[in-house]
């Protein structure tokens, strides 16, 4: 299970730990209730240490409906967890997977 938290003033979700399969509704809730304002929201997955390729694919998804522009998804270049968004991001917009 992985901890969400979120810090209003730099309008930061941070998730961290290890996101399992239930985890997935917790942080797409959490995107789309804090991203809605209109201000640019960062979700910082710098210290996810693991996750399914569905969370992965969902939280791609869920920042796509609020606009590339108002949400920023942070992680660690080169992790398996980056790879996955990539990987994510690639087949949600029609590009062929690496």
């Amino acid at each position: 299970m992985c901890r969400i938290d979120y810090e209003a003033r730099q309008r930061r979700l941070r998730v961290a730990g290890r996101c399992l399969a239930g985890d997935i509704k917790s942080v797409t809730d959490a995107i789309e209730a804090f991203g809605r304002d209109g201000s640019t929201l960062i979700v910082d997955l710098t210290a996810l240490t693991a996750c399914p390729a569905e969370f992965a694919q969902a939280v791609v998804e869920s920042a796509g409906k609020l606009s590339p522009r108002r949400v920023n998804l942070l992680r660690k270049h080169g992790t398996e967890v980056d790879r996955m968004l990539t990987d994510a991001s690639d087949s949600s917009q029609g590009a062929p997977s690496h």
